[in-house]
């Protein structure tokens, strides 16, 4: 199964940077290639795309997550906290991926982390 699923990312991987190069600026595009780019531990190239993404569609939550998650991996803790800030402020309201997500394992220890999540959990945001 696991085979299987390594194999499909690699297929949406190519199929994604293939589209991407054909829609340079569709944002469902860029953020798709960036989440898939991080799920293959490609950090490097998820910060590539969703930075650039991010300035062509400042207010997508969702690519502020990306960058959130990436910058997490490179262990750019206040750029992470400052994306997932902004993910959330821009309506990003998906608790238990936050909550659950491996690439934000090193913020969750900080205090900063906890009030993101408590101010969504208290409907402060």
């Amino acid at each position: 199964m696991k085979k299987r699923f390594a194999e499909d990312r690699q297929y949406q991987l190519a199929f994604f940077e293939k589209l991407s190069g054909k829609c340079r600026d569709d944002m469902p595009t860029l953020l798709r290639l960036s989440e898939l780019y991080l799920d293959s531990g490609k950090t490097v190239e998820a910060l590539q795309v969703a930075v650039r993404a991010a300035i062509l569609y400042p207010d997508c939550p969702g690519l502020h997550y990306v960058l959130a998650c990436a910058f997490a991996i490179s262990d750019q803790l206040q750029f992470a906290l400052d994306h997932l800030k902004i993910a959330v402020d821009l309506g990003y309201d998906d608790m238990r991926r936050i909550e659950k997500d491996q690439h934000l394992q090193a913020l969750r220890h900080l205090a900063a982390f906890k009030a993101i999540v408590n101010s969504m959990q208290n409907g402060s945001v």
